[in-house]
């Protein structure tokens, strides 16, 4: 179960004995200070943090940002979701999920990350077969880069470093990963594609 706690009483939750798991951002862009273009979103976002696990220590499974792959590519790549950008720089939302699961463990020790990520595989004619790929490794770079597995032998370092990450954040990664504690893998109707060259409509 997850709640946005701020619209909601936690009391019955606890009194119900009623363990949530709290999502921090989910598909959107969370606070007006934690806005995923603007240079705050991972210190604000772990601010948050610190904020809902001083109001509530008794809690222990947090996701900050849910979808971390899924929220990068529909806020600030594909531009469909707020703030509507177009920047390939986008992984901006792991650093606010490592920040973040920092802050809250340093008011609640024991707190696990729970991370989630829609895992769609993509299918293609042979033509697209390169894209399919593409798309194939890339759905598990949210874990990759979590748990320090993201080496300049990996095949999204170059991309990453091509499209405005300095190698120092990167190494960061490899330094001072954030595994998950739980691995939420969701799929969904839409999460098989299929993709074609034929580009009528």
């Amino acid at each position: 179960m997850r709640l946005e706690l701020a619209r909601y009483s936690a009391a019955p939750l606890r009194e119900l004995g009623i363990n949530p798991i709290i999502s921090l951002v989910h598909h959107g862009s969370g606070l007006r200070y934690t806005a995923l273009h603007e240079d705050t979103f991972a210190t604000g976002l772990a601010q948050h943090a610190a904020n809902v696990a001083e109001r509530y220590p008794w809690l222990t499974h947090f996701t900050p940002v849910n979808e971390p792959l899924t929220t990068a590519r529909f806020s600030v790549l594909y531009g469909y979701w707020y703030p509507h950008t177009a920047d390939a720089r986008t992984f901006v939302q792991l650093e606010a999920t490592r920040l973040s699961t920092k802050a809250t463990r340093k008011i609640i020790p024991h707190a696990q990350l729970v991370q989630t990520e829609d895992l769609a595989q993509v299918h293609s004619t042979p033509a697209m077969r390169y894209q399919a790929d593409f798309k194939n490794l890339r759905r598990w770079l949210s874990f990759d880069l979590l748990c320090g597995h993201v080496t300049p032998t990996h095949l999204f370092w170059h991309c990453l470093r091509e499209h405005g990450a300095r190698e120092e954040e990167l190494q960061t990664w490899l330094d001072d990963p954030c595994p998950p504690d739980v691995m939420g893998l969701n799929h969904y109707l839409t999460s098989e594609r299929f993709l074609d060259e034929e580009l009528r409509d």
